[in-house]
């Protein structure tokens, strides 16, 4: 359990080596990625406050789809998610805040499974791969991991896309 004034007092009072192992990101990260996210989170006083800015800018920026591009070969999924398409899915949505969140040097995980399911025709739960999901978990002091759905729409899209296949 936590609580929205726990998540935004928490500070970074991370533990031993988390901090350095959840916002790690690869030297090809261009500049230009750290400079937008920074643009983003200006002004934000800590890391609930950044979240939900990058949160914000992905819902109002880009938009839910299973008709995505691929990403060209010379170019990161983030980098050409934030600056060179809008219509995307979730992997997207939650490999661009994860990235977006650690150039700020907040720790974040990707994380990918299943939402949803349906029951079948025996009355079973069926889970299958049109209910697979990606989403970030951001990590608070004295709160633990906490997760966070990028995806622009959140559970709306995602569950009106599912649906829709059904």
């Amino acid at each position: 359990d936590y609580t929205i004034s726990g998540l935004k007092e928490s500070g970074t009072d991370y533990p031993e080596g988390l901090e350095e192992k959840y916002t790690k990101l690869p030297n090809e990260v261009p500049e230009r990625v750290y400079e937008k996210s920074s643009e983003i989170t200006e002004g934000k006083e800590n890391a609930f406050a950044k979240v939900n800015a990058i949160k914000q800018w992905l819902a109002k920026n880009k938009e839910y789809s299973l008709d995505a591009t691929s990403t060209p070969p010379d170019t990161g999924l983030a980098e050409h998610f934030i600056f060179n398409t809008n219509k995307v899915y979730c992997s997207y949505f939650a490999s661009a805040a994860a990235v977006m969140l650690r150039t700020q040097d907040i720790p974040t995980r990707y994380v990918s499974g299943y939402g949803g399911g349906s029951r079948n025709s025996e009355g079973d739960f069926a889970v299958r791969e049109k209910h697979a999901h990606a989403w970030i978990e951001v990590y608070f002091p004295e709160e633990g991991w906490i997760t966070f759905d990028p995806t622009s729409g959140s559970s709306e899209a995602y569950e009106e896309a599912r649906v829709a296949e059904e």
